[in-house]
C-alpha cells in the first residue's frame, strides 16, 4: 500500500464495517420483533443500535471518504513524479 494510504483507508475500511454491524443490528432487530405479537420492530435493541449508529456513520462517511480520495490522489501525482532509474546500457 502507497505510503500515507494505510490510515486513512483503515478509517474507510472501519466506518464501513461500522455500517454493515449497523445493518446486521437492524436486521436482527426486525427479526425479533417478527416473533412478538406485542412488540414493535423499532423497539427492539437491535434496531435501536442500528439507528444510533446510523446516525453516527452518516457524520462520519463523507469525511473518511474524502480523507481516503485525497490520499488516494496524493499517491497517485507522487508516483507519476518519481524518478525513474537510469536506463540500462545493454
Amino acid at each position: 500500500m502507497p505510503e500515507g494510504l494505510e490510515g486513512v483507508h483503515s478509517g474507510l475500511v472501519g466506518v464501513v464495517d461500522r455500517a454493515i454491524s449497523a445493518i446486521q443490528a437492524a436486521y436482527d432487530g426486525v427479526s425479533q420483533s417478527q416473533w412478538c405479537t406485542t412488540c414493535y420492530y423499532k423497539d427492539t435493541p437491535g434496531w435501536q443500535k442500528f439507528s444510533s449508529e446510523s446516525k453516527q456513520i452518516t457524520k462520519e462517511f463523507p469525511g473518511a471518504e474524502q480523507a481516503w480520495e485525497s490520499a488516494v490522489e496524493q499517491a497517485k501525482i507522487s508516483a507519476e513524479n518519481a524518478a525513474l532509474p537510469a536506463k540500462p546500457n545493454v
